[in-house]
């Protein structure tokens, strides 16, 4: 009966370590969660998609100001900023960051008159 109950204890112990193992290590480990891209770029009102090595049970933002993410890990660029997207799969979760950035508008770059009149272009 004692070996029966020691036996028992050396295994939950081990159990215990192995779990141990897998929270601190497999987290962002290789062996846990990968997400990608990772340290990526999206303007305003752009989209970009995540997507994870695990089925993700939750994507998370930590600033929905700058930018929202849905239930699928599709990325929303709300305005400029940096922001920390997040995925969580079971024990594993794994984060990476976002920069939001608002393209220059490309509207009247040309406006005015042409200083050249027609006819006086010579090509050499």
């Amino acid at each position: 009966m004692r070996s029966r109950q020691i036996s028992c204890v050396v295994v939950l112990w081990a159990s215990a370590l192995l779990l141990a193992g897998a929270l601190s290590y497999g987290q962002s480990g290789p062996v846990g969660l990968q997400i990608a891209p990772q340290n990526s770029f999206v303007s305003v009102s752009a989209t970009l998609p995540f997507t994870a090595t695990r089925a993700v049970q939750h994507w998370l933002t930590s600033d929905a100001t700058i930018a929202a993410v849905d239930s699928a890990g599709l990325v929303t660029g709300v305005q400029p900023g940096v922001v920390t997207i997040t995925a969580i799969s079971g024990i594993f979760r794994n984060s990476t960051t976002l920069t939001v950035v608002a393209l220059p508008k490309a509207t009247n770059l040309f406006l005015g008159v042409s200083t050249m009149p027609p006819g006086n272009l010579r090509l050499c």
